[in-house]
C-alpha cells in the first residue's frame, strides 16, 4: 500500500512526493486545485524537472486530463526564468496539443536569447497548429524564416491566433517588422493579416508598395472583411474607390 499524500501544508518538498510514480496523480490533482501556482510548489517542479526531466515528463502523462493543463499552464504563465527549459520540454515533446500551444505562446513572451534554436525541430511538426505556435514563439528572437513561417502557417479566421501573430511580430523593433513584411509583399508570400500589420507601421507605404498591396488584396475585397480593412487603410484611390463600391 502507497504513503498518504501530504497534506498541502506538508507539500513545500514536492519534489520527493513527485519521485515516486503511484503517486503522480495525485500530486498533479493538488496542484491542479490551486487558484494560482505556490512559489514552493513551483520551486520544487522546477527542480525535479532539472535533475530527471525524462521522468518529470513521464509523470505528467500519467495525471488526467484537467490537473494535466492546470499544471502545464501554471508552469507556462509563472514569470520564474528557471520555466525556460520544463516549457521547452512541453512544447517540444508534450502530449496534448492545447497544452503545447500554451507552453510556446508562454515562451513567445520570454527572452529565448541562446534557447530559440532547441524549438527548430517543431518547424517541421505534423500538426499545423504547432507549427504555427512554434513560429509565435521565435518570432520575437528575430529570426527572419520565423516570420515567413508565421505568416503561411496561421488561420485567420482564429481570432486567437490573430492576436497571437500580431502580439509576437509587436516585440519585433518597427524597423526589423517593416522589412521583413515588405519583403514578403514584393515576393508575394505575405497574407491578409501581414498586410494589415503593414499598412498599422509608423511611416506609412511608398506609391509602388501602395500599389502592389492593392494588387494582392484587391481579389478578396469581396469575400474577406480584413482586406476591406487593409484597403481602407492605403490612401490610395483605387482602392477607396474599390471599398466605397461595396458599402451598402
Amino acid at each position: 500500500m502507497h504513503r498518504k499524500l501530504a497534506q498541502p501544508a506538508e507539500l513545500g518538498g514536492l519534489a520527493s512526493v513527485l519521485a515516486e510514480a503511484p503517486l503522480a496523480s495525485e500530486a498533479f490533482r493538488y496542484l491542479a486545485g490551486e487558484k494560482g501556482p505556490r512559489p514552493d510548489v513551483m520551486a520544487s517542479l522546477y527542480a525535479y524537472h532539472q535533475r530527471k526531466p525524462p521522468e518529470f515528463l513521464r509523470l505528467l502523462s500519467l495525471t488526467d486530463s484537467f490537473a494535466n493543463r492546470r499544471v502545464r499552464a501554471a508552469v507556462a504563465l509563472s514569470g520564474d526564468p528557471a520555466r525556460l527549459p520544463l516549457l521547452f520540454d512541453l512544447a517540444a515533446y508534450g502530449q496534448e496539443v492545447d497544452a503545447r500551444r500554451v507552453a510556446f505562446f508562454a515562451l513567445a513572451e520570454a527572452d529565448l536569447e541562446e534557447f530559440s534554436s532547441r524549438l527548430h525541430r517543431t518547424a517541421g511538426d505534423p500538426d499545423r497548429r504547432i507549427r504555427f505556435a512554434t513560429a509565435v514563439a521565435l518570432v520575437p528572437s528575430g529570426e527572419p524564416w520565423a516570420v515567413r513561417l508565421l505568416v503561411a502557417e496561421m488561420d485567420e479566421e482564429r481570432p486567437e491566433e490573430f492576436l497571437a501573430a500580431h502580439r509576437a511580430l509587436g516585440r519585433l523593433p518597427f524597423p526589423e517588422a517593416r522589412r521583413l513584411l515588405e519583403e514578403m509583399v514584393r515576393d508575394g508570400t505575405a497574407n491578409l493579416f501581414a498586410f494589415n500589420v503593414l499598412v498599422d507601421l509608423p511611416g506609412g507605404l511608398d506609391e509602388p508598395l501602395r500599389q502592389r498591396v492593392w494588387e494582392l488584396i484587391s481579389a478578396h475585397i469581396d469575400s474577406s472583411s480584413i482586406a476591406r480593412l487593409v484597403a481602407s487603410k492605403l490612401d490610395f484611390a483605387e482602392a477607396a474607390r474599390g471599398v466605397c463600391a461595396r458599402l451598402p
